[in-house]
């Protein structure tokens, strides 16, 4: 287990890029590529806290959102690998994170998959239900939904372009 220095060093690392972050999307106007956005949350948080976690990754390329969309983005794909790291793998010395952000019909699917614990029974929410994550597919104009698999969980948020 980690001592109290490195968790405080973590801490302040993910404080630092989270303060990145909102330095990088401040204000509404101008795009976002997609892509080497979310490539670098993934990076930061996989420096921080991923040491006992595999992420995988697949996220097409060639595509930009508003500024204010892909914060949006952004802050949903941090809360649910967070989620993940923190609930997922409980007594276990590692596991996997698949994150895919692709094309859908006329928008777009961001996919956060791990193969934890899962939850006790099936639960399948939409929207708000899911508090912070549910606030921000409410403002992409998006459904939200998280899923109980038979090992692990996915949260899956598809949104319009």
């Amino acid at each position: 287990m980690a001592g109290q220095p490195e968790v405080c060093a973590r801490c302040l690392t993910r404080i630092a890029n989270l303060a990145e972050l909102n330095d990088s999307l401040c204000g509404n106007e101008g795009d976002t590529l997609v892509e080497p956005f979310l490539s670098w949350l993934l990076h930061s948080i996989e420096h921080a806290f991923g040491e006992q976690t595999v992420f995988i990754t697949r996220i097409e390329a060639n595509y930009s959102l508003p500024r204010n969309r892909a914060r949006c983005l952004g802050l949903v794909l941090c809360e649910a690998v967070m989620n993940s790291m923190k609930h997922a793998f409980r007594g276990a010395t590692s596991g996997t994170l698949l994150v895919t952000f692709a094309s859908v019909d006329q928008g777009y699917r961001l996919i956060v998959a791990d193969n934890g614990v899962g939850f006790e029974k099936p639960v399948m929410r939409k929207g708000r239900g899911m508090g912070y994550m549910g606030e921000l597919a409410d403002e992409l104009q998006g459904d939200l939904y998280v899923e109980s698999l038979t090992r692990g969980t996915r949260v899956s948020l598809t949104f319009p372009a």
